[in-house]
């Protein structure tokens, strides 16, 4: 889900003039390419620091098998060290899930 969370931002970002965000491994110009990753094996590996200075404030979480472990009724703590870390710089959340939980 957070690889296709990631698509779908550099989707979104396609259409914002200000933002320019090269794929992994490309190069611009003879720069060093930067950008957001291409995917994250947990939310806590996500720079908060990298997503506000694309201008991004929100996310939108998807709970089951992606926050929540398919085996789990609860955020992981890492899981909710970062959100919190998230909300005190002022992201805004939107929770997502298609699950009967």
């Amino acid at each position: 889900m957070l690889n296709s969370l990631t698509i779908i931002l550099r989707k979104l970002l396609f259409f914002i003039p200000q933002f320019s965000l090269p794929h992994p491994g490309e190069r611009s110009r003879g720069e060093q390419a930067i950008g957001l990753p291409a995917q994250s094996d947990t939310l806590a590996s996500i720079d908060l620091n990298c997503l506000v200075s694309f201008g991004i404030r929100g996310v939108i979480l998807d709970l089951d098998n992606t926050i929540v472990s398919e085996d789990d009724r609860y955020l992981s703590p890492d899981a909710e060290i970062w959100i919190e870390q998230a909300k005190g710089i002022g992201f805004k959340f939107f929770l997502l899930s298609n699950g009967k939980r």
